[in-house]
């Protein structure tokens, strides 16, 4: 009777265990591997350089993700299996992060140094 109770006890953990990882959280949400919970941190992506980020891409999984500091900017990369894409929302690059262009598909503005403005604006 003992062994069929701690069969059912074993069985009953596995059942009702979840695979979500909480920090600072006792109840991470169902859709997460990592739920990180705080108020006064952050989460530091790995850094690299370029030329680590450039040996990293040999055996690196897909997804991956990691922050080059090689230029003024850091710059966020995922792997998508073949080439590194730039996370930033600017999409900027080591030869532009000195340059912003915002674009709507039909109309184009450039900021840099100088103001450049592209296209009809008028509505």
């Amino acid at each position: 009777m003992k062994r069929l109770y701690l069969i059912m006890l074993i069985l009953a953990h596995f059942y009702y265990s979840n695979a979500q990882v909480g920090i600072n959280t006792n109840s991470p949400h169902s859709s997460t591997a990592l739920h990180i919970e705080s108020v006064k941190k952050g989460l530091l992506i790995p850094m690299v350089n370029q030329e680590m980020r450039n040996n990293l891409a040999e055996s690196a999984a897909k997804g991956l993700i990691v922050c080059d500091t090689t230029g003024q900017v850091p710059i966020f990369y995922a792997f998508d299996g073949t080439n590194w894409i730039t996370l930033n929302p600017l999409q900027a690059t080591d030869e532009t992060e000195d340059i912003i262009k915002l674009s709507n598909g039909a109309s184009e503005v450039t900021l840099n140094n100088n103001l450049s403005v592209l296209g009809n604006f008028s509505r």
